[in-house]
């Protein structure tokens, strides 16, 4: 009997083309001010369509690959799998000094021709990570809010791309492109990615690919929780540090880890950054609403008229403005601390025009202006 005759009863997991996340224009040929997606030539050949026009070459590791790239693309996320990886990019059971966090979402795209394609494998690491996490959160939010809860968010489209650089990093910080979700007025049937799509899909074998990077070992490690997380937080914040000081990220700490990190900061002594907080605010042009000394631990649900008062004399917002991004930042408006709350007013305002990838100045492959659709100001990780 031939082997074209057997009916298998394990297979190999399916492989998917990919995409990955380019965060620095310079390694870009032709350079660019800021990275954005990547598609190598042999991968657009599995996949059969292509994400632009747009050749270059990217110098990574040590070589150059011959890519399509796009500064945006409409994704369409189907199942996601995160993992921390060795530098062998061996899957391990949980965070270990020396590994790197891997996001891959496995999706549907738009070519070039704006037709529906895929799967294929979206994949980020390291702050970008974060960045695309938050963004699909994002995404899901606005499909919910305009379906009414009534299709999924993997049903549509959402638009991705870059927008802007920034630095990161603790003591060796470095600049990477920020990859964003673009909150434009959203049209269902426009997003819509198609019957002939969704009814393709082979949600078993889209199990089987995110569960092939869970272990039984991951499973028995209890993770850090929201509550330990946000009293860690409070904590770094009251003694004037950062995540940086920290053993590892936070999201990357086991239970026992937060519990342990929790004890040695709580040892250390309080700072009093309050005075610190306000004189930052005022150099940026505000205004602090005088109420006597202020407890940074305490919930500004407890003193919205100072909040409302300060919020406005400092950024110019009003109540609405000023619930909308307290909601858009920490979510429950009650659980805001003083401290919180200033960081916020801390932040300087983003440029009106954020000013999104930008082309190469000259040559054949240059990429068309594109439309500003609306990009984020900031994205919190």
């Amino acid at each position: 009997m031939s082997w074209k005759d057997r009916e298998f009863e394990r297979k190999d997991e399916q492989i998917y083309p990919y995409i990955y996340w380019v965060n620095i224009g310079s390694s870009l040929d032709p350079r660019r001010e800021g990275g954005g997606f990547a598609m190598k030539l042999e991968q657009a050949k599995v996949l059969g369509a292509q994400i632009s026009s747009v050749l270059m070459k990217h110098h990574h590791d040590d070589a150059y690959s011959e890519i399509h790239f796009a500064g945006r693309l409409e994704i369409a996320v189907l199942a996601t799998r995160f993992s921390w990886l060795t530098k062998d990019n061996q899957v391990l059971p949980g965070y270990q000094p020396g590994a790197h966090g891997k996001l891959h979402a496995l999706s549907l795209v738009r070519d070039i021709n704006g037709l529906t394609v895929g799967p294929v494998i979206i994949t980020t690491s390291g702050t970008t990570s974060k960045a695309f996490s938050n963004a699909l959160r994002q995404h899901k939010a606005q499909v919910q809010g305009i379906t009414s809860g009534q299709a999924p968010s993997y049903a549509f489209f959402g638009l991705y791309g870059a927008a802007g650089t920034e630095m990161v990093g603790g003591d060796q910080q470095s600049r990477v492109t920020r990859l964003a979700y673009s909150r434009y007025d959203l049209d269902p049937d426009a997003a819509y990615v198609g019957d002939a799509a969704l009814d393709s899909l082979d949600w078993e074998a889209f199990d089987e690919w995110a569960a092939a990077w869970k272990t039984d070992e991951s499973a028995e490690i209890p993770m850090i929780t929201d509550s330990q997380k946000g009293f860690l937080g409070q904590l770094l914040m009251e003694r004037g540090l950062g995540e940086s000081n920290l053993e590892c990220p936070v999201d990357a700490m086991t239970k026992a880890m937060a519990s342990k990190a929790i004890e040695k900061i709580k040892a250390m002594p309080k700072k009093d950054i309050a005075e610190d907080l306000m004189d930052e605010v005022e150099a940026l042009g505000g205004v602090i609403v005088d109420t006597g000394p202020l407890d940074l631990s305490e919930p500004i649900s407890d003193k919205w008229g100072w909040a409302y008062q300060t919020a406005l004399s400092t950024k110019k917002w009003d109540r609405p403005t000023t619930i909308a991004r307290l909601k858009e930042e920490f979510g429950d408006v009650t659980q805001v601390t003083t401290g919180q709350f200033l960081g916020l007013l801390e932040r300087p305002d983003a440029p009106a025009d954020p000013d999104p990838v930008k082309p190469p100045a000259e040559g054949p492959n240059t990429a068309p202006p594109e439309p500003d659709l609306g990009w984020d100001e900031e994205i919190p990780f």
